[in-house]
Formats: C-alpha cells, sequence, structure tokens
C-alpha cells in the first residue's frame, strides 16, 4: 500500500516539480564522483594505516561538514557544465533560443528550466565561492580541482563529436585523467602529499580500474545521442568486441597485481567484476553492457562504505531512492537502476 502510494498517487506529480532545482546538477553523477573521491581516501588510508587496523571511521566535524558541501557545490556546477557541452551531440529542437521538451534525455534544463535562467550558473565566480572554503582549510586540494574545472572547459565540448578513433581514445583519457584528478583530491583530503611515491605507484591500478568502465560506458551510450552522433559513434560499435575483451584483459591483469600488492579493495573489486565483462565479451548485449557499467558502480561504493567510510553508503542510498523518486514522477522512468531485464 504505501509502495503503491509513492509510485502511482498523482500528488507526486506536483512534489516532484520543487526538486528540479536539486537535479539540475545531474545527482545521480554523485555515484561516481563521490565514489571515486572517497576511493582516493580509502587507498590514501590503506596505504599506511591498514596495520593499525583502522576500520569503519564514524568520525565527522564541523569543517568536514563544511568541506563536503563545498565540494557538492563546486561538482554540481561543473556537472552543469558538462551537461550543457552535451546540447552539442542530443537531438534537440532548437528555436530562436528555446528548447521543446524532450523526455528522452533526462536533463531538468531546459526541460523544465530554461537554458537562460540558469546559466549564470556557468560563472567562474560560483566556482571561486565553492573553492574558498576548501583553500582556506585545505590548500592542496584547490589547484588540483582547478586543474579539473579548467581541463573540462578547455577539452570537454572538444572531444564530444566523435569525427574518428582518435578522438574516442582522446575522449577517454581526458575522462581518465579528471576522474584520477577527483581521486588525487581524495587522498590528499587524507594526508597530503606526505607519501608521493606511493600515489605514483598507485597510478596503473588507478588506470587499470577505471579504463574498462570508461570502455564499457562509450560502447553503452554510443546510441544515445543524436542520429549524426550515433552514426559517427559506428567505429565504437563496429569494435565493440575488441573493446570489450581489452577491458577484460585489463580487469584480470588488476586482480592479479592488486593480490599481489595486497589491495584489498581493489582486488575484490576485480574478482566481482570480471564475469561481468566476460559476458559482455563473449555474448555482448545491451543488457551485458548495460551489467558491466553500472555493477561495478554499484559495487565499488558498497566496498568502500561497508569497510572505511559508511557515510558513504548513507549519501549515495538518499541519493538512489531520491532519483527513483523524482525521475519515475518527472520523466516517467525507472532511473537509477541495478534490475536489469532481459528484454533490456
Amino acid at each position: 500500500m504505501i509502495k503503491n502510494f509513492f509510485k502511482n498517487h498523482s500528488i507526486h506529480k506536483n512534489i516532484v516539480k520543487y526538486f528540479d532545482f536539486l537535479f539540475l546538477f545531474n545527482l545521480p553523477y554523485f555515484f561516481i564522483l563521490f565514489m571515486i573521491f572517497v576511493w582516493g581516501m580509502s587507498a590514501s588510508y590503506y596505504s599506511k594505516s591498514i596495520k593499525e587496523g583502522y576500520y569503519f571511521l564514524l568520525s565527522f566535524n564541523m569543517v568536514d561538514a563544511l568541506f563536503f558541501i563545498a565540494l557538492f557545490l563546486f561538482l554540481s556546477f561543473v556537472n552543469f557544465k558538462l551537461q550543457v557541452d552535451n546540447f552539442l551531440i542530443l537531438d534537440w529542437n532548437n528555436k530562436d533560443g528555446k528548447h521543446k521538451t524532450n523526455l528522452n534525455y533526462l536533463y531538468v534544463c531546459p526541460n523544465f528550466i530554461p537554458f537562460k535562467n540558469v546559466e549564470f550558473f556557468l560563472s567562474k565566480k560560483f566556482i571561486l565561492i565553492t573553492l574558498l572554503p576548501i583553500a582556506i582549510f585545505y590548500p592542496y586540494l584547490a589547484p588540483i580541482l582547478i586543474l579539473y574545472y579548467v581541463i573540462i572547459v578547455l577539452f570537454n565540448a572538444q572531444l564530444l563529436v566523435t569525427y574518428s578513433y582518435l578522438i574516442f581514445i582522446l575522449r577517454c583519457i581526458l575522462k581518465l585523467f579528471c576522474f584520477y584528478l577527483i581521486f588525487l583530491s581524495g587522498w590528499v583530503y587524507v594526508s597530503s602529499f606526505n607519501d608521493l611515491l606511493f600515489i605514483l605507484k598507485y597510478i596503473p591500478f588507478f588506470c587499470l580500474a577505471t579504463l574498462p568502465i570508461i570502455f564499457i560506458n562509450e560502447i553503452f551510450f554510443s546510441d544515445k545521442f543524436s542520429d549524426k552522433e550515433s552514426k559517427n559513434r559506428l567505429i565504437i560499435k563496429s569494435n565493440k568486441k575488441k573493446i570489450a575483451v581489452l577491458s577484460l584483459v585489463m580487469m584480470v591483469i588488476l586482480f592479479f597485481i592488486s593480490f599481489n600488492a595486497n589491495e584489498p579493495i581493489l582486488t575484490h573489486f576485480s574478482i566481482i567484476v570480471i564475469p561481468f565483462l566476460c559476458y559482455s565479451f563473449f555474448r555482448s548485449k545491451n543488457r551485458d553492457f548495460m551489467r558491466s557499467y553500472s555493477y561495478p558502480i554499484m559495487i565499488m561504493n558498497i566496498l568502500i562504505s561497508w569497510t572505511l567510510f559508511p557515510f558513504l553508503l548513507i549519501f549515495q542510498l538518499i541519493v538512489y531512492y531520491l532519483s527513483k523518486y523524482y525521475y519515475w514522477h518527472r520523466f516517467d522512468v525507472h532511473f537509477p537502476k541495478f534490475a536489469i531485464e532481459e528484454d533490456e
């Protein structure tokens, strides 16, 4: 009865309108961004503290709260920039600067909020405001986050239209580098640059864990944009077997080197993800790529939050159920979801 009320009652159509502003900044993307940041925190802890038995950390103070609020706002404004860039490769009717509603794309702007009403969020002054408390309490972090923002501003839009296979490779490298900057931010948040050598040694682990998911994401989303861009990305679809086997090989290598290096999170992560990548290579159905993209994100969130940082789990549960509620009543879709139907 309660489930039926939250799912089908008409009152929710009016309630979710008040959440438009929050979801303007692509709230579900924090399943990835905060996971990677806390992964960096975890890697730093394991590099120096595993022998001391630090697990399930619950310490939290006002400075931490202010920092994560500022980080959330900073990443939210960057998320909005990323969505605006995507207009370049989406089938969206634009007449006299106005966009018609197109619920095929889960964008609050311009579906429900006109772009002209929120374009001021692209202003650099908002970035500077959100970075101010970060720079005060954690000065080493500000340059890393500024670099993250600058790289996205300079290169993201340039690499969206897939003119060639080279653009595809460069786009994957861009995503990898941006994710590494978020990971590095989490590491520095915990221990500054106290162990620079270990940070450098961790780069191969990060690349082997992240690149396969980036590749699978490219395959899965190769036909989710405009008709023209889908044709541009035929080079990805026609090579999906090769990309899938490369992703699988990288994940197998990650398992062996992380096992030998005593990296428990990556060892568990890789051995759980490998079967999904096997399906992507051998069967190569759309649902296989969907699982190979969404499940690793869920698995890493669980591994980190159930071992070191339970606050991540609390945040992600809030994001998950709030997003399910919002996208169902605003867009009439189940998103995000982890139950993949056989006919998908």
